[in-house]
Order: C-alpha cells, then structure tokens, then sequence
C-alpha cells in the first residue's frame, strides 16, 4: 500500500491525501542542465519500507541493483524497456529561479497525483534552518523548522528579539527587504532599507528608498558557530540607489575667538582680622594653596573616589568655593602699625609666588611668621617652588569673611560699633593690592608670570559645519567598492593587446591580480591633477628671465616657485594618480 493512497478516518467522513512529502537529495549533477536532482525519500519510497539513515549510500545500493537487474537508468525517463528512474525530480519553479539543493540537504516533493506517485513528482528546496547554514545544511537539520525535525536547534539565534548584535549588524537580509542568497558569502538585496535594523546610537530607523545592493564578502564567518558571524566593513560591492529629492551637502567654515583655558593650579587667600582693623596693631594672614590639576580618579581601579575638583582658571572668581586643596604656606601678621603696612606685606607675598622668588619668599619678615606644609624641603634651593611644581594660572583674593566685611552695606547682627570704619580699612587695603597686568584691585587672575599675558589667551578655531539641502529631481548614485577596481573593454588593445578571459565564468583571482595590472593604466585624480596644471600655467605666466637666454628665475611675478612644481611632480605619481581604480 502506497502512503500516499486515500485513507478514509473511521470516525470522520474525511479522506487525507498527502502532496508533499520530505526527501533528501542525493545527487545534483543533471545531464541536461535542466535543474533536476535526484532524491530520496527518508522514510523509503513505500510507508511500510524501512528508515533510510544514509540516503547517500542508500542510492548507490540501489543503483546497483538497477543495474543488474535492468529495471531503470539513473537520470533517464522513458527508455525502452526500462522504467523512470523513480528518484528523478524536476524543479517545481522555473529553472531561472530555482535554487538547486546539494546532495545532503532536505527538499519537499510535491505530487500531483496522490495515488500514482511516480508520475509528476517535483521538488522545491533546499530546506535551510538558518541563513549561516546556506553553504549546506545537512537535511538532519534543514528540516528542524518544521514537525519532523528534532525542534532542537543546536545554533543560536542571528537575531534574538528580532534584532542582531551590532558586530553582526547587516550580514543576512532585513525580514522586509527582497533578497537573493548566494551559497558562498554574497547576496543581492532588491529595495532594501539604508539600516536592516534600528542601531542603538540610532533614534530613527532610516526612510525607504528604491536600492539594489550586490555584496561579495559580506560577512566573516563564525567556525564555532555559523549563524553567528561578524559583518565586513571592506565588502566588494555595486550598490544602485534613487532617490526622489537631490541631496547636497554645503561645508560652512566659520571661524571664532574661544579662550584657551587651563586648570587653576595656585590660590592666593588673604584674611584681615576684623577685630584689629580699627586699630593700629592689625593682624590677618596670607594662605598659599595648591589646587587639584588632574581630571582622573585617583586610586586603585577598585577603589571608589571621587574625580578632583579641578577649577578652570578663566572661570575661577571672587566667589567661587573650593572642596579640595593642599596647604603649601602661611604667613601670619600681627601688630601691623598702618594699612600700607598690611599692603605691602600681602603684595610681596603675591609677587614673590607670582615671579618664584622663593629665597626670599622664606626669608624672615618683620611683624611676620611662616609656616609650610611638612612636605617642603626648605633646604632646596627652590623649595616651594619644587612643591607647587606650576605656580600658574594663580588667583589672588580675600576670604570669604573678608570680603563681606569689605562689601557689606550694613553690618550683621551682633556686629561691632566699629563696623563701618573696619569696612573702610579693609577696602583701603584691598585698594592697594595689585600685580602687575591685572586690571582689577584686591583680587584677579595671573593666567602666566608674564605681566602681559595675564588674561586667558585666546585662539581662532576653526570649525567645519556640513549644511545639508534637499531639492526637488530626482538623484540617482551609484557605489561600487572594492580594494582594487578595474574596468575593462574588450575594444581597447592599446596597451599590450585586448582582454582575453580564460573563461567566461568569471576572472581568478590570478589572472585579476597579475594578468590585468600590465593592459590597464591607473585612473587619475582630476582635483590633483588641476592643481599640478595649475601651478604650470601659473609660473608660465608670470615668470621672468634675469637675462636673455638664461632659465628662467626661479620665483614667477606671483610667488609661484619652481620648487613648488618640482614637488608637485615627485608627488604626481601617488597624488595624481590612483593606482587601485584602473582601465584599459
């Protein structure tokens, strides 16, 4: 009984005819050309016939045995005297868009009449689980998709939650796009999208556009697994796209002053205590301070730590608070007679940091006492100095509490009686204040020691803004891409005589590499060859003689050299001329 006669269900009037059954193709080499395989049944041509595990080595048994025995031919219908080769299937689809299966691979076999199985069976196929496995995918595992495979696939996944690692972004096909695969690393995608797939540096997915795409080398393959591999961004194509709008895009080049900023690496404080100001014996104190001045954490890569709070110098002001620092000096003051006094002392401290005197910033001072951070080596002869290691960009200003006695319109509460001569004390002092080049009093930047660069310096920058325009017309492009280029007519002989093919299907990579390179020339760059002619033309022009019948001197009337154009020349054969795009 044949499985695929009419049975009738005992208890529903339904009769089951089966069309399409699974096989598994065993050879592929038609006479003809014409696209027909032959095939296999794996459960046997008969339902009662046993399992066949090697359908490869099965056909040749059979084989044999039809060719003791007489009864057919393989790949022959019709021959007297003998039957249809029972295992010959032709293409379901036209032989122009057929894909024929490699021995090995699954295929379904559709049949026209259910109970002659013999007559007008054909296949369609192969049946491949993943786009990795299109080289060949074993029919153990091509039909794993459907019911009678083990629904086990052992490979994971292209693209888990319909979207592909970014490394393997692009190797197989969009769902939406219209493909063609090839066996061998290729593909020709019809219609496709500019991006398969929404990139997560992408907020948008890319509009669609009419494109054909032919790819060679799209993709690296992965030995371990093969529905894993990575895209290849040097892939040999021709790419044809139009667009409905004319694309164009304007360089603006604008140039502006930006300041070129530094981190604040000194602060200078002043304090004037408020309790002496009134007096003549005023105290106070001047603190030297080393700011942070690196960017990065500081600290073992396990620890946690907070980056410094580096201070940019051109936005450093009165006001601004610091967290982080390191002591490097004090100078206490007591007992100070006048304000020139305190002045002066506060202006020397200023000065000697400022231009590194630091023999006689550590020098004793009447009505002072110093003290350092325990770190300095006050027997170097450059001691702070060596400690600070850059003492620029340095601020001066008062501390906080000074300078709202100094700004205060009215006093806080609880303040002295004296408050109002304190305030005019403090601001003589301020007043009297200053370093050379800093415009403001009590307080200012010294960007560098030169007293005429106090000021963040400023740079022109030049920056490159692309504009782009869309217009109405159409705009069609064409890309082809690859590491060397040739383009080839059969009419053009001229250098060392016509193409000649060894074959028409397709140059090796021999003949492509060696047997091309002496009949075609480099194509040439025309920008770079304008400017070589340019600077011809130029020196031509506008050169002069010192003397009849002597070379021309050297530098034409508007500076064109001939040194310029020898260089130009040298240079011709790399700039001029691109060797890895070529013609005949």
């Amino acid at each position: 009984m044949n499985d695929n006669v009419a049975n009738k269900e005992s208890n529903l009037d339904i009769n089951y005819s089966r069309i399409i059954t699974y096989a598994v193709c065993v050879d592929n080499k038609d006479p003809m050309r014409a696209g027909r395989i032959r095939a296999i049944k794996v459960k046997g041509q008969g339902i009662t016939d046993s399992q066949i595990n090697d359908p490869l080595k099965a056909i040749k048994k059979l084989d044999s045995q039809a060719s003791s025995t007489g009864s057919y031919k393989p790949w022959t219908k019709g021959e007297e005297g003998k039957q249809n080769d029972p295992y010959l299937f032709a293409s379901f689809l036209p032989l122009h868009l057929n894909v024929i299966p490699r021995p090995g691979e699954a295929v379904k076999i559709i049949t026209y009449e259910t109970v002659k199985d013999s007559l007008n069976q054909e296949y369609i196929g192969p049946m491949i689980s993943q786009p990795g496995e299109i080289r060949g995918d074993n029919y153990s595992s091509g039909d794993e998709n459907t019911s009678f495979g083990n629904n086990n696939i052992s490979a994971p996944a292209y693209a888990p939650n319909g979207l592909p690692l970014e490394d393997q972004f692009g190797c197989f096909p969009n769902p939406d796009d219209i493909a063609i695969y090839g066996r061998e690393n290729c593909d020709i995608l019809l219609g496709m999208r500019e991006k398969a797939y929404e990139r997560k540096t992408k907020d948008k997915i890319e509009e669609w556009y009419p494109q054909i795409l032919l790819r060679s080398g799209k993709l690296i393959p992965n030995n371990t697994f093969t529905s894993k591999p990575q895209w290849n961004d040097k892939p040999t194509f021709i790419q044809l796209s139009t667009f409905p709008e004319t694309l164009t895009i304007e360089e603006k080049t604008e140039t502006k002053s930006v300041p070129k900023d530094d981190i604040l690496r000194t602060l200078i404080e002043y304090h004037l205590d408020p309790t002496t100001l009134s007096g003549n014996s005023i105290s106070g104190y001047v603190n030297l301070l080393k700011l942070p001045y690196k960017t990065t954490n500081i600290g073992p890569p396990t620890s946690v730590s907070t980056p410094p709070a580096i201070k940019m110098a051109g936005e450093f002001n009165l006001q601004e608070t610091i967290t982080q620092s390191t002591f490097v000096a004090r100078l206490n003051f007591t007992g100070v007679p006048t304000l020139n006094k305190v002045s002066q002392i506060i202006n020397n401290f200023i000065l000697q940091v400022d231009k590194g005197k630091w023999n006689k910033f550590i020098k004793p001072i009447e009505y002072c006492t110093k003290t350092y951070n325990p770190e300095v080596d006050l027997n170097n002869k450059d001691n702070v100095g060596s400690f600070l290691q850059m003492s620029h960009p340095m601020y001066f200003r008062p501390t906080l509490t000074t300078q709202r006695m100094m700004d205060e319109a009215e006093p806080s509460v609880g303040a002295s009686t004296s408050w109002s001569l304190n305030k005019t004390n403090s601001n003589i002092i301020k007043e009297k204040i200053e370093l050379e080049g800093v415009l403001t009093k009590g307080h200012g930047l010294a960007f560098t020691e030169n007293s005429g660069k106090r000021k963040v310096p400023v740079v022109d920058e030049t920056s490159v803004e692309s504009i782009e325009t869309l217009s109405p017309g159409q705009q069609g492009l064409v890309g082809v891409g690859g590491e060397k280029i040739y383009l080839l007519s059969y009419n053009s002989s001229e250098l060392n005589g016509p193409i000649a093919l060894s074959s028409n299907y397709g140059m090796s990579q021999k003949e492509m590499v060696s047997g091309l390179m002496d009949k075609t020339n480099s194509m040439v760059r025309g920008e770079k060859l304008l400017e070589l002619l340019e600077k011809m033309v130029s020196f031509m022009n506008n050169h002069c003689h010192a003397f009849p019948g002597l070379a021309p001197v050297p530098q034409g009337h508007d500076g064109t050299r001939k040194e310029d154009i020898a260089k130009l020349m040298n240079d011709a054969k790399k700039n001029v001329l691109n060797s890895n795009i070529r013609i005949n």
